[in-house]
């Protein structure tokens, strides 16, 4: 098992559970050197690298292996996932897998910050409910 950050639409832990199938419990994380921008004409973000920036996310521990090929289907083409260290709230470091912007996609993104909030709660409801459907 290992671990994920989440950014965006994951976080909304009825989707996370829906795809993982299981709960799971987060805590905060800071990913470092990277920043979170809103995707045009979307309502959701991704992550590029950038010197200086950081991404304040959730980390998620020991999703099961089996689940990994769930989530990078809902992730999509545009994104895939690397591994990265983020810093926990006590200030210690963990490796996880996060899913950040192909460099083939970097034109799809708006240069406005993207924060997780109640309009992008609303949106990933819908996700997880569409989700839920096609089970």
């Amino acid at each position: 098992m290992s671990n994920l950050f989440c950014y965006g639409t994951l976080m909304y832990q009825p989707l996370l559970r829906a795809l993982v199938e299981r709960d799971l419990s987060s805590e905060e994380a800071i990913l470092e050197d990277y920043a979170c921008l809103g995707v045009k004409a979307a309502a959701y973000p991704a992550i590029v690298a950038e010197k200086g920036s950081q991404v304040s996310g959730a980390l998620v521990r020991n999703i099961p292996p089996g689940a990994w090929q769930r989530i990078d289907r809902y992730e999509g083409e545009y994104y895939r996932r690397e591994l990265v260290q983020v810093t926990l709230a006590d200030g210690s470091a963990i490796d996880a897998s996060t899913y950040i912007i192909r460099p083939r996609y970097h034109s799809r993104l708006s240069r406005r910050p993207w924060q997780y909030d109640p309009d992008a709660e609303r949106y990933a409801q819908t996700q997880c409910d569409a989700l839920l459907q096609r089970q």
